[in-house]
């Protein structure tokens, strides 16, 4: 039996699969598998009842549940959510949208979705999370049933944004593609023993919060941000904006370390949006008290579709 500080040999399976493997994967596998280990014995991993789905959990390493009780203590982080708010359905391969054969048979227009955990949607219900939106938005401006291709990756950066694009080719009927960059500060490296990858976070200082038993030679690397990320960053914006260029398709991007000022949608648009769909109350924090709440995945869903449309 499974001890309940360990990690389920699913997800221990992909964490160790080795790099090679990840990009030679028929479809794209997320390699950070969102289960939070210290809430088993209340959040065990358990199947999904959505059709298309594979995985359920409530919980994830930011959204725990140890997380969820100290920050509810106080009503400054005005945390609207209740610990039974939603769940985290997934598909086989560890993001948050259908599995990708049963996208590629239905063959409607995709929305296939780039980013890190604001894409992924941690701390929120689905349904509020700005690929879902923007999908609603496009319905709405077009009439088409839209297939969401979401390979959201909580806590990846540009690297993997990289690697995910190559699966682009799967989903033939890809109409539109918008990434919301992650922060340069992300950066995936691979592990000298077990060959496996490992995202890091390097801050701006040029110091990290790597594991200090790390095997890489960071300090070099980090000591050349932030112009060595924003340029390695802005060729997989490069990529991304030729792939649209080839397949005749609209390119939304943005960028997470731009100041969240920039994106705005109005009062009265989020208000409209949220009694049309069902959401019951606008949030500006997440359920785990970090990331931002609905109204700013409204906000990205708005600008993502002016841009696609040129308003």
């Amino acid at each position: 039996m499974r001890k309940w500080n360990s990690r389920p040999d699913n997800i221990r399976d992909i964490e160790m699969m080795k790099w090679d493997a990840l990009l030679d994967a028929e479809y794209p596998i997320n390699s950070n598998p969102f289960f939070d280990v210290t809430s088993q014995k209340e959040d065990p991993l358990l199947d999904s009842v959505i059709p298309n789905r594979t995985y359920k959990t409530n919980w994830s390493p930011s959204d725990s549940l140890p997380n969820y009780l100290e920050k509810t203590k106080d009503p400054k982080n005005e945390i609207c959510y209740s610990k039974r708010s939603f769940n985290y359905d997934m598909n086989k391969n560890w993001f948050r949208c259908d599995e990708f054969e049963s996208i590629i048979e239905q063959n409607k227009p995709v929305l296939f979705a780039l980013g890190c955990s604001f894409t992924f949607g941690t701390g929120l219900p689905e349904h509020e999370t700005w690929p879902v939106i923007l999908s609603n938005i496009i319905r709405e401006k077009t009439g088409e049933d839209i297939a969401i291709v979401n390979l959201g990756s909580a806590g990846t950066g540009y690297d993997q944004v990289d690697r995910f694009s190559n699966y682009i080719h799967l989903f033939k009927n890809t109409k539109y593609l918008c990434c919301f960059f992650p922060p340069l500060i992300r950066k995936t490296f691979v592990k000298e023993k077990e060959e496996s990858i490992e995202s890091i976070l390097l801050n701006d200082t040029g110091k990290t919060r790597a594991n200090i038993n790390s095997d890489f030679m960071l300090q070099n690397y980090a000591l050349r941000t932030p112009l060595t990320l924003s340029y390695q960053q802005k060729m997989v914006d490069k990529k991304l904006e030729c792939i649209s260029k080839l397949i005749n398709i609209p390119y939304a991007r943005l960028f997470s370390d731009d100041h969240r000022d920039n994106y705005f949608s109005s009062d009265a648009e989020q208000l409209k949006y949220a009694h049309k769909h069902g959401i019951n109350f606008l949030t500006n924090v997440a359920r785990d008290g970090e990331h931002p709440g609905n109204k700013f995945q409204m906000q990205l869903a708005y600008c993502m579709s002016e841009i696609l449309f040129n308003e």
